[in-house]
C-alpha cells in the first residue's frame, strides 16, 4: 500500500499537505512518523488524515470499535465498506495497525472512493503540531505473526516500556473459579444474598474460590429505586446516580463492606470489588465525602458522543486526568478497599476518555496517566490483582505499564442465542490484537442458560479466568466440573483463543462452514468448533494440523471430547466437519503421537492439563478420574499406584477409571 495523500485540517482548513514523513523499515514491516507544524491549531478530532491507496485488495477485515467501550470484526468486501474506527486491519497476506503514541490516536476507516484513511487525534484544542508514530504496516503468511511484530515494532519506534503478554504477571486467584453477583442480583446486590450464594457453592461442591461483589455495592444515594425494575429502566437510574463516598450501601451491607468481606473470608471466599474510573456512572456526589476528602484531585466534564459529534448537557464529577489527580483516586479508593479486606479490583467504564475532550490534555497523554494510576494502585494494594474492563479502545490497550488482564466483549445476555454470535465474535477477534498484551476476559455466563454447555466450551478454550453469574439456587456443578479440578484450578489454555487463519476473512454468519477457535496446552492444540451460521442451517468444513499455527512433528492424535473418539492423523490430513445448527459444537484435542498418547482424563474440556508429568509409558495425575490414552499396539495391564486395574478399550482408544498418582502402562 502507498500513500495516496496526505491532509491537515485546522481549525478554519482542510488542505492537503506535504510534510515531513519517516518511514522506517524493518523485514516485512513498514512504520510511517508523521512530522508536521501548523500556523493554526490543528483539529482536535481530525488533525491529520493520511489515505492510503489499497493496489487492488478489495477484502478486509477491520477490527473496529463500535462503540466508546467494546470492539467487533466486520468483514468488509471493499476499503468503502471499512467502518470508523477499526483498530486493527487484516487481510490476505497484510496488517495495516493504527497506534496510540504520546498525544495522537490514530484510527482507520475507509472512504467512498476505495482509499483506507488514517485519522490522526488528539481530541485536545491549541495543538500546533504532529510528531507521532501513525501506523505500522507488515506483510505476511502467518497473520498472528504479524500482528505481533507490528506491535513490537511500534513499541520499539515509539520507545515505549508496555509490555506484551508474556511479560506480565498473572494473578495467581485468577486461576481458580470464580462467580460475578452481577446477573445475579444486579444492583440489588447484598451481604444477605452474596452469604447465600456462597453457601449454595459449600451444599453442591463446587469449588468457587472467589466472588466479584459488582455493580453496585456503595453509598449511590437513589440507587435503591433501580432494584427489581426492568433492565431499560434500571440502568435510566443507574446512570443518573452518583458516587457519594467509598463504604457500602448501608441498608443492604449492615456491617458494612469489611463485615461482609470477612464473612465471605470465612467461607473459604476470596473476594473482589467492582467500581468504574468515574466513581459511579453518574459521577461524583458534589460536596459528598469523596469531594471533600480528594477536592483537588476532581474536575467538572462532560461525555462527547461521537455519533452525535456532540457533548452531553449533564456535567459530571470525576477525577483529572492528570496523574497525581488519578492516582490520588485510585489509591484512595484502593486503600479503603483493602483496608475492608478486598483481595483483587475490577475497574469498568475505562474508555471514559471522551469526557477529557474538552482541550484539557491529548487523549494519549490523558490515557498513559489514567492507565499508570490504575495499575500502580492495584499493584500497592492488590498486588496487581485487577480485571480491565469496558476499555478495549486502542488509547488503553497501548498505555496499560503492568496490569494483565482485559475484558474482550460486550456484556454477557442469557438465553439469547443471536449474543452468544455476537459475543465469540467480540472476543475472537480482540483476542487476535488485545491478546497480544494481555489475556483475555471472555466474561461472565450461566450455567442453567439453554446455552451452558456451548459457554462452557467458550470458556474452556478461552485461556482467560472462568467466572459464572448464575442466580441463587441455579448454579449447576456437572457444568462447571469439566472446567476445573476439585480444587476449583481451572484447566486454563495458554492463550488467548483465536480463530484459526482460515476462519479470519470470512463471515461465519453466511460462509455455511464452522467457526473455529484455537488454543494451546502442554504441547497439544485445542479446536473448538460452533455453527453461527445466521439462518441456522447446516455448516461443513474440514480440519487438519495444518489448519493450526502448531506443525512441529508429523502423526498426531486426534480426540474429540463429546463423541470420545480418537484417530491418528498426519499433519495434512483433512477430518470433516458437519455441525446441523447452532446448537452443535465440537471441542477437539489435537495431541503429538508417542507409542502411548496420553489424553488426560476426559471428563475434563482441557484433559492434558490434568497431568502432573509424563514418560513413554507412565503419567502422573492430579486427580482422579478416567484416563484415556490411544495405543496402536495391545496394551497387557494398566496399574493406578502400584495396583492393577482394569481397562476398557475402543479400537486404539483405552480408558480406566483411577484414583489419581502415577499410572502405567505395559
Amino acid at each position: 500500500m502507498k500513500i495516496h495523500a496526505i491532509y491537515a485540517n485546522t481549525e478554519l482548513e482542510r488542505k492537503a499537505i506535504t510534510p515531513q514523513i519517516t518511514e522506517r523499515k524493518q523485514a516485512n514491516l513498514t512504520a510511517a512518523l508523521i512530522n508536521y507544524k501548523s500556523d493554526m491549531p490543528l483539529n482536535k478530532f481530525f488533525a491529520i488524515e493520511i489515505l492510503l491507496d489499497t493496489q487492488g485488495i478489495t477484502e478486509f477485515t477491520a477490527i473496529s470499535r463500535h462503540s466508546e467501550y467494546w470492539c467487533k470484526p466486520v468483514f468488509c468486501k471493499s476499503a468503502s465498506d471499512i467502518p470508523e474506527n477499526t483498530q486493527c486491519l487484516l487481510w490476505q497476506g497484510g496488517c495495516l495497525l493504527p497506534v496510540c503514541d504520546k498525544e495522537y490516536l490514530s484510527m482507520i476507516s475507509g472512504t467512498e472512493d476505495g482509499y483506507i484513511k488514517i485519522t490522526l487525534n488528539t481530541f485536545c484544542g491549541n495543538i500546533y503540531k504532529c510528531d507521532t508514530l501513525a501506523y505500522v504496516l507488515g506483510t505476511g503468511k502467518d497473520t498472528y505473526k504479524l500482528i505481533k511484530d507490528c506491535t513490537e515494532f511500534a513499541l520499539e519506534i515509539m520507545c515505549s516500556d508496555i509490555p506484551l503478554r508474556e511479560q506480565r504477571e498473572y494473578p495467581q486467584i485468577f486461576e481458580y473459579l470464580g462467580w460475578c453477583s452481577w446477573d445475579a442480583f444486579m444492583t440489588g446486590v447484598s451481604e444477605k444474598k452474596l452469604i447465600q450464594k456462597c453457601t449454595e457453592f459449600k451444599e453442591k461442591n463446587i469449588p468457587v474460590k472467589w466472588a466479584l461483589i459488582d455493580d453496585m455495592w456503595a453509598d449511590c444515594p437513589g440507587l435503591d429505586e433501580s432494584v427489581n425494575k426492568e433492565r431499560k429502566e434500571m440502568i435510566a437510574i443507574m446512570h443518573k446516580c452518583k458516587l457519594n463516598s467509598f463504604k457500602a450501601d448501608a441498608k443492604r451491607f449492615p456491617d458494612g463492606l469489611e463485615g461482609c468481606i470477612k464473612k465471605l473470608h470465612e467461607m473459604g471466599i476470596k473476594v473482589g470489588i467492582w467500581h468504574p474510573t468515574t466513581g459511579y456512572w453518574g459521577g461524583i456526589t458534589e460536596n459528598g465525602e469523596i469531594d471533600k476528602t480528594i477536592h483537588k484531585a476532581l474536575i467538572h466534564s462532560q461525555k462527547y458522543s461521537s455519533r452525535r459529534n456532540d457533548y452531553s448537557k449533564e456535567k459530571y464529577l470525576i477525577h483529572a486526568p492528570d496523574y497525581k489527580s488519578a492516582y490520588t483516586f485510585y489509591n484512595s479508593f484502593h486503600r479503603y478497599l483493602k483496608k475492608c479486606g478486598a483481595d483483587f479490583v475490577k475497574v469498568d467504564n475505562q474508555s471514559f476518555t471522551h469526557m477529557y475532550y474538552h482541550d484539557i490534555l491529548p487523549i494519549g497523554t490523558a490515557a498513559k496517566n489514567i492507565q499508570k494510576a490504575i495499575d500502580r494502585s492495584a499493584q500497592k494494594h492488590f498486588n496487581g490483582a485487577l480485571i480491565n474492563c469496558m476499555g478495549a479502545s486502542s488509547e488503553n490497550m497501548w498505555n496499560r505499564p503492568s496490569s494483565s488482564i482485559t475484558r474482550c466483549s460486550d456484556d454477557f445476555l442469557p438465553e439469547n442465542r443471536d449474543w452468544f454470535t455476537k459475543h465469540i465474535l467480540q472476543c475472537a477477534f480482540n483476542s487476535m490484537i488485545q491478546g497480544v498484551f494481555y489475556v483475555c476476559d471472555w466474561d461472565m455466563w450461566w450455567t442453567d442458560d439453554s446455552q451452558a454447555v456451548k459457554n462452557s466450551v467458550l470458556r474452556a478454550i478461552s485461556g482467560g479466568p472462568i467466572y459464572t453469574s448464575d442466580m441463587l439456587g441455579r448454579s449447576r456443578q456437572e457444568i462447571l466440573s469439566p472446567l476445573c479440578l476439585s480444587d476449583g484450578r481451572i484447566l486454563r489454555c495458554d492463550h488467548p483463543a483465536v480463530p484459526l487463519e482460515k476462519c479470519v476473512y470470512s463471515d461465519p454468519e453466511i460462509n455455511k462452514h464452522p467457526f473455529m477457535l484455537q488454543n494451546t496446552a502442554d504441547g497439544r492444540i485445542y479446536v473448538a468448533a460452533f455453527n453461527l451460521d445466521k439462518d441456522n442451517n447446516i455448516v461443513k468444513d474440514t480440519l487438519s494440523v495444518d489448519d493450526t499455527n502448531h506443525t512441529e512433528q508429523n502423526s498426531f492424535v486426534l480426540y474429540e471430547y463429546f463423541n470420545k473418539t480418537a484417530k491418528i492423523i498426519n499433519t495434512n490430513e483433512k477430518t470433516d466437519i458437519e455441525l446441523t445448527d447452532r446448537d452443535d459444537f465440537r471441542l477437539y484435542s489435537i495431541i503429538p503421537k508417542r507409542n502411548i498418547t496420553f489424553i488426560g482424563l476426559i471428563d475434563k474440556m482441557i484433559p492434558s492439563r490434568t497431568i502432573e508429568g509424563e514418560t513413554e509409558s507412565s503419567v502422573i495425575l492430579k486427580e482422579g478420574g478416567k484416563l484415556a490414552f490411544v495405543s496402536e499396539n495391545d496394551i497387557n495391564a494398566v496399574f493406578s499406584n502400584g495396583m492393577q486395574v482394569p481397562f476398557e478399550k475402543s479400537g486404539i482408544l483405552y480408558t480406566v477409571n483411577v484414583e489419581g498418582g502415577e499410572i502405567t502402562v505395559k
